[in-house]
């Protein structure tokens, strides 16, 4: 995982017992603040900068818990698989920017008040929030602290979806109501 790196010759002192709440916390913040400064319509620029700062925050700090759910196959399938994923993550993450425009997605410009519903977006409503779950759950190696990101993520979207669909419906009305009414909240539909 990318924290292991943050990791090297750090002395935890958290608990084993606590370490799980002490990371579900950690994304919960996390979480809380990402939603919390979409709503208030932050600049966007500025709303990426504090969204990635505290990411490293969650990475930096997040305990690790011993525990592997599964393996697939040696260490040398593993990092090809992973390697295949993270170019198809990649892949997906540049359509999905360029579906939205990188100036837009990125605060260098002010938003075009539109709807995006092409790309990505014709398969599911949410294919950022897809491709994360994907992948925490298409990992070649399942850890705990995996496990544990994949819970504290999905319990995230669970909570911050319905928002973020509330305000779309409201800025697009009749538009967003069509659009979610015939493509897929979050697993997307292949045919």
């Amino acid at each position: 995982m990318v924290a292991d790196c943050f990791r090297a010759g750090v002395d935890y002192t958290t608990p084993d017992g606590w370490r799980p709440l002490w990371n579900l916390f950690l994304f919960c913040t996390f979480g809380f603040l990402h939603s919390a400064l979409a709503e208030i319509g932050m600049n966007r620029l500025v709303y990426m900068v504090i969204a990635g700062l505290t990411a490293l925050v969650v990475i930096a700090l997040w305990q690790p818990l011993a525990g592997e759910l599964w393996r697939l196959g040696d260490e040398q399938t593993a990092r090809w698989f992973g390697a295949i994923q993270f170019l198809l993550w990649l892949a997906l993450h540049g359509w999905i920017i360029a579906e939205m425009g990188p100036a837009e997605f990125f605060g260098f410009r002010h938003p075009i008040p539109r709807l995006v519903t092409s790309g990505p977006y014709a398969f599911c409503r949410h294919p950022m929030h897809c491709s994360i779950v994907i992948n925490l759950l298409m990992a070649p190696h399942m850890t705990a602290d995996r496990l544990t990101m994949l819970l504290a993520v999905g319990l995230y979207l669970a909570a911050a979806i319905p928002v973020e669909e509330r305000r779309l419906a409201e800025e697009h009305g009749l538009a967003w109501n069509v659009y979610a009414a015939t493509v897929p909240r979050l697993i997307p539909r292949l045919s």
